[in-house]
Parts: structure tokens; sequence; C-alpha cells
């Protein structure tokens, strides 16, 4: 599997729906990457609403709030990637930002993390 996308989220139902769209929308393969989201204890119906939305996205359900980067660990535990990408829950996705960063990657094989341009 070329990567995995590791989204944490404390109730962010409103929210990761799109970001989940987005990010399974990208012209990869789907058999290439995966998507992780850790959910925080939410009492919103985040994870239901992924669960019921988005049957192939992995969703691991905290028993505390962990906080983002311990979910994220708890994330890539579970993660089958090559590469792993650590998402917002409400961040918008470009289609093909995600396919031009796995290139990057692949092609700077002493690279051991690169990011993309935030825009506000």
């Amino acid at each position: 599997m070329k990567f995995s996308i590791v989204i944490s989220a404390f109730n962010e139902a409103a929210r990761i729906g799109a970001t989940v769209t987005a990010s399974r929308d990208q012209n990869v393969p789907r058999h290439d990457y995966e998507i992780i989201v850790v959910d925080n204890t939410s009492s919103d119906n985040s994870v239901e609403m992924v669960e019921k939305e988005f049957p192939q996205v992995l969703v691991i359900e905290s028993r505390e709030n962990l906080g983002f980067s311990k979910a994220n660990n708890a994330g890539v535990e579970k993660s089958k990637g090559r590469y792993v990408l650590f998402l917002n829950p409400d961040t918008v996705v470009y289609k093909d930002s995600l396919f031009g960063m796995v290139e990057f990657m692949d092609e700077h094989k002493k690279a051991g993390a690169a990011t993309c341009k935030l825009v506000m």
C-alpha cells in the first residue's frame, strides 16, 4: 500500500465528511491508500456518521480523548502505507495533491517528510 491518511477527530461530524470525501476522490487507485479516522471520544455521532457514509474507512474509537498527537500515533500503529499523511478533520484536499506528494517522496528517496502549500 502506497500511503495511509490518518485523521484525528473530536466532535467533527459536521466537517469530517468533506475531508474524507476529498481524500477519497484523488486520482489514486483505491488499493494504493487507506483512510483511518481516530475518534477521541466524540459525543456528536462522528463515529456513526463515518461508519455509515464511508464504510471503507477504518475507524478507531478511543476510550479516552488522547489528543492530537497520541491519536495520530494510534492511527500510525494500524496503518499499512509506506507513507503516512496526517490531516485535520477540516482540511480541504485539492484534486491530485496527494498523488503529487507521493510522487515527490518516491523521487526524493532521502526525504524523510514533506508538506504541501497551506492556503487559508
